[in-house]
């Protein structure tokens, strides 16, 4: 519960950081892991397969990799701060499993987003 609690906290102040400014460095390095993340994931069949059933039910078509890695190189600084702020902005949900004493109420969380 408590350090669910901590977790959850650590990524709405993570998540606000990101919406208030994002560094050039910071934005490159993500995008550069991506993109080798998702080179590393062709090497499985069952990633492979996976993604592939994501994208026929999300987009309706199989993308080319050419074409994914030229979405990833698309985004910028802004689109990433403006993606944070939009998951700040939007409809806050919580959902917790286990033990649940000590963790904050959803209504502490949505205050914490605002604040």
């Amino acid at each position: 519960g408590a350090q669910a609690g901590q977790a959850l906290e650590l990524s709405i102040d993570e998540l606000k950081a990101v919406a208030s400014s994002v560094g050039q460095e910071e934005t490159d390095r993500a995008k550069a892991q991506l993109r080798a993340s998702l080179l590393m994931s062709r090497e499985s069949t069952a990633t492979r397969a996976e993604q592939l059933a994501q994208q026929l039910l999300i987009h309706g078509r199989p993308l080319p990799p050419e074409e994914v890695r030229a979405s990833v190189d698309a985004v910028d600084r802004a689109a990433v701060r403006d993606i944070a702020a939009k998951a700040l902005s939007g409809p806050a949900t919580l959902t917790l499993v286990g033990p649940v004493e000590g963790a904050p109420s959803l209504a502490e969380l949505k205050a914490r987003m605002i604040a």
